[in-house]
């Protein structure tokens, strides 16, 4: 009797909060997190929380992590008009792979080999100020690796007061 392989599944991770959080009404905090263990037959990527409501007016803003990232964190919204509390450990969401960006194992630092993960236009003058914002206690390794990053994520930065997403999550009152 062959052997057959089994359906492939979406590459998910669930994401965790790694400490306990309050957050006051009509808020935002920026909490920290641990995705659960990466399966080792993953390739090496970028993680993308879309925005969710993980309980009525408390809401996860859409987050980018890179596979590799030492801190993480997530932007929680409280638009109730009481404090929220979330608990360490409590899952906040789902991390699924970023399709659009898979990171080939051989990339280096920059994450610019071979064509991958270039911005698509190729500019990268709006996300100066932020590489310019990096801390000066940095290594060489570790400015090169965030600057790759943010590079390879160009698209995800807003290029102008005027350049932002849409949701119907909140409405403006």
């Amino acid at each position: 009797m062959p052997l057959l392989p089994r359906p492939k599944r979406g590459h998910v991770r669930r994401v965790f909060a790694a400490r306990r959080v309050v957050i006051p009404p009509t808020s935002e905090a920026v909490v920290s997190n641990k995705l659960t263990h990466a399966d080792r037959t993953l390739p090496a990527a970028d993680w993308l929380i879309e925005p969710t409501e993980i309980r009525n007016g408390v809401l996860i803003a859409r987050t980018l992590v890179a596979d590799d990232a030492n801190c993480r964190a997530v932007r929680v919204i409280n638009a109730n008009n009481a404090p929220v509390r979330v608990t360490c450990g409590a899952c906040v969401g789902k991390a699924e792979i970023y399709s659009r960006r898979i990171l080939d194992q051989t990339c280096d630092a920059t994450g610019l080999t071979n064509g991958v993960g270039v911005s698509p236009d190729g500019d990268y003058e709006h996300v100066k100020p932020l590489i310019g914002s990096l801390p000066p206690s940095l290594t060489t390794e570790q400015r090169d690796l965030a600057i790759g990053v943010i590079k390879r994520n160009a698209d995800v930065f807003a290029k102008n007061d005027f350049d932002l997403g849409r949701t119907s999550l909140v409405e403006h009152e």
